[in-house]
């Protein structure tokens, strides 16, 4: 199927509802699958789908389908028989679930030889990070076939079948976004309005918007993401199993719900980077622990406050226009010939919402001055945050800069 062909009208944009994380106070009953009965997991030889074919053995199941592109690797044929050991019987089928063909030849093979299916695993996508203005129409079809195209073939050829399940693995882009991923952000919100789609036809449906997911998840799969890895970590998105995400799939299957986000994150970090330019709604029942208010003493903080205590007032705005030339120079990874000058903008240097809050927690830290990100973001210049620091050490009279020569 082409993707011109397919259209899913949705006169509502369903967005999930982020909420503080509790303790549940409900133990959900364990979901028991069933022996006689046919599982199939797309995306079924990487590391997710092997882990959720272990899960749906432990739970009872007998009969599973496991669907790739690729041939399987020798992790992967270790972990087959491993299932095989425990009972189960494997299905390995090699197969684009973005062709029709494909998905009608996968499931006239589990007719001949399994069980009716009664559930579906949709975890199939491809995630490459790119700018966007790298990306091109045959790139961006890349990433939308398995999740788009993938999930109406499935869909359409179900329709008749009495399914339990029928879950598919979005993404935390599709929530708020991602730098690199547009395409994948892109695809991954198709998979939520399709579950909510599918629960309007009364069909089960789920869509999980995972966050950083760890051991063979998309940020560990290839060398060149280590760079990713890193900023997903300094927005507060802090990375979990695949089991944690098992065990809270499970919980989700028993509440019924069309969209569920799973992720583990630092509130506190993240709320404030995702709001440094405006207030978002989607964040407001997110409450978060302000900073401390500053209170530290001279020989705790960083070598310019030494260098502003000993100098004369004149002197005192030369020398945070200095730490500030350096700090954004450090943030921004330039070399030492790339200084850059004062009245340079800092939007056009490359500053983002991670390196504003660096930059932000380096003021903090090492001047006990608290600017707010928003000021990092407005199209600033070293000499204007100089500036701001000065006002601000007159403003706050901090201590040792009390006494002036």
């Amino acid at each position: 199927m082409e993707m011109s062909q397919i259209a899913l009208r949705c006169d509502t944009r369903y967005v999930a509802r982020l909420m503080p994380s509790q303790k549940v106070q409900t133990n959900p009953q364990s979901i028991n699958l069933h022996s006689h009965a046919t599982y199939l997991i797309t995306g079924g030889l990487g590391h997710l789908g092997l882990n959720t074919a272990r899960w749906m053995v432990d739970k009872g199941a007998q009969h599973i389908v496991l669907v790739g592109r690729s041939d399987a690797s020798d992790t992967a044929r270790q972990a087959i028989t491993q299932l095989e050991d425990n009972g189960a019987q494997v299905l390995v089928v090699k197969a684009d679930v973005s062709s029709r063909a494909d998905v009608v030849r996968i499931f006239e093979k589990i007719k001949a030889y399994y069980p009716p299916v009664r559930g579906i695993f949709h975890a199939a996508g491809v995630a490459e990070f790119h700018p966007l203005q790298d990306m091109t129409p045959q790139l961006i079809k890349s990433v939308l076939d398995p999740k788009v195209a993938g999930t109406w073939n499935l869909h359409e050829i179900t329709l008749g079948m009495k399914l339990d399940f029928f879950v598919c693995i979005s993404s935390i882009a599709s929530v708020w976004g991602s730098e690199g991923l547009g395409h994948y952000a892109a695809a991954s919100h198709f998979l939520d309005i399709f579950a909510h789609y599918r629960h309007s036809l009364k069909l089960p449906a789920l869509t999980v918007n995972v966050g950083a997911l760890a051991d063979g998840g998309m940020h560990y799969r290839h060398q060149k993401h280590t760079v990713m890895r890193e900023r997903v970590t300094q927005i507060g998105l802090k990375h979990y199993s695949p089991q944690a995400l098992l065990k809270m799939l499970e919980y989700s299957l028993e509440m019924g719900v069309a969209q569920q986000v799973i992720i583990d994150i630092d509130w506190t970090t993240f709320k404030e980077l995702y709001e440094a330019r405006e207030h978002r709604t989607l964040l407001k029942q997110i409450k978060v622990q302000l900073p401390k208010p500053f209170k530290g003493q001279l020989g705790q903080l960083g070598e310019v406050l030494h260098q502003l205590k000993d100098a004369s007032k004149g002197d005192r705005y030369d020398i945070l226009l200095a730490y500030v030339q350096n700090k954004v120079a450090r943030v921004l990874k330039l070399e030492d010939s790339q200084l850059p000058t004062p009245e340079q903008n800092l939007m056009f240097m490359g500053m983002d919402s991670l390196t504003a809050m660096e930059l932000k927690n380096n003021f903090q830290n090492e001047l006990g001055i608290d600017i707010p990100t928003v000021k990092f973001l407005e199209g600033t210049t070293i000499a204007a945050l100089a500036n701001e620091l000065a006002q601000e050490d007159k403003k706050r009279e901090i201590e040792f800069l009390v006494t002036r020569k």
